[in-house]
């Protein structure tokens, strides 16, 4: 996989996790929330090793591009969080 590529997943994947924990309940029902967390984290369970700790630290290097203190310690900790270290 090219790292253009990768680079892109990665953001992808780690919007998608910030929209999921972030969104108000009134918007998002805590429940789908939740279901959807686990659904990405069980298929990112199944990548080769080598790929989930390539995944792992892209995800750590990217979180000091978010600017909100928040949502950046939030995709530091999201390799943990998904099952991926």
């Amino acid at each position: 996989m090219s790292n253009a590529i990768s680079r892109h997943l990665v953001k992808a994947i780690a919007d998608m996790a910030i929209f999921l924990e972030f969104t108000k309940e009134e918007l998002l029902n805590a429940d789908t929330s939740i279901e959807a967390m686990e659904q990405l984290a069980m298929e990112l369970q199944l990548m080769e090793n080598e790929d989930r700790c390539n995944l792992a630290l892209q995800l750590k290097d990217l979180s000091a591009e978010y600017g909100d203190a928040r949502r950046a310690q939030f995709v530091e900790n999201l390799p943990e969080s998904l099952g991926l270290e």
